[in-house]
């Protein structure tokens, strides 16, 4: 892996900027953090709750609260991360090139990794439907029953689109809600950089993937749908990854750890 291809600052689509953002200091992850932190699909997490809906108790954990939490885990991690030498040295080669004069490596990973962090942990349930996991097999269930019954046998989907809905899972729709669904202005959706959406996916593993002899724990779930396949693609080139998950989707995925167990039980404690 390089990293200077794993903090790659380039976008689905190349970015345009006009003359009003000339005094705009942050770096291409700073306004990542921006676009997701502005985005509707992050309102709407208000509404979506850890445990059970429709309360009256204003001390529930919904899906914005817990993101926030994890978001503030996840750059801990990252500064933490970049203070450690045997980090730094790991990483000195692949970098030395992207300092500015006079720049510490340590100051140039200090603007970026804890800020991807912080991006895809607050991100991370933006692809869940309402009651979380509980949502995901309702909706699993439903396609099974649904392509079992004779009349849509024959429904006009590939067998891949099929196993995504068999196999529906919130971290490919996070995927899609970030790549298409959030429309700035075209079909990039957030226009996001390939360093923050590949350490976003979890599983950056398509249905043909998933079904494939050839097997890995990036392919444990389907974790981008087909129609997003093109994104994927050029997340993996820019990023330098294959069937290989980004380090920082490793250590996210450490930030929520915490969460799920003593935090959501508040949620029944309450009740």
């Amino acid at each position: 892996m390089d990293w200077k291809k794993l903090l790659s600052e380039e976008r689905l689509r190349p970015s345009t900027r006009d003359s009003r953002f000339e005094g705009d200091k942050r770096n291409e992850f700073e306004s990542d953090y921006g676009r997701i932190a502005f985005s509707p699909a992050i309102r709407r997490m208000h509404d979506k709750t850890q445990v059970f809906p429709l309360t009256t108790d204003d001390n529930i954990h919904t899906r914005l609260t817990h993101s926030i939490e994890v978001q503030s885990v996840a750059k801990s991690i990252g500064f933490d991360i970049c203070s450690r030498d045997k980090f730094l040295n790991h990483v000195e080669g692949d970098l030395e090139g992207n300092l500015k004069k006079e720049q510490t490596l340590k100051e140039y990973l200090i603007r970026r990794i804890p800020t991807i962090l912080a991006s895809t942990a607050f991100c991370h349930d933006i692809g869940n439907p309402p009651f979380g996991h509980y949502g995901e097999d309702i909706i699993q269930n439903y396609y099974k029953e649904l392509f079992s019954k004779e009349e849509y046998k024959e429904i006009d989907l590939t067998k891949e689109q099929k196993e995504e809905f068999i196999n529906f899972d919130g971290n490919a729709q996070g995927f899609r809600v970030l790549t298409k669904l959030q429309i700035l202005s075209d079909r990039f959706g957030l226009n996001l950089t390939a360093g923050t959406l590949a350490s976003f996916l979890k599983y950056p593993c398509t249905s043909r993937e998933y079904n494939s002899e050839e097997k890995g724990d990036y392919s444990n779930k389907i974790g981008v749908f087909e129609s997003e396949k093109e994104h994927l693609d050029k997340v993996r080139e820019k990023t330098g990854l294959e069937k290989e998950r980004h380090p920082l989707a490793f250590l996210m995925e450490v930030s929520a750890s915490p969460f799920f167990g003593p935090l959501k039980s508040r949620g029944f404690r309450l009740r």
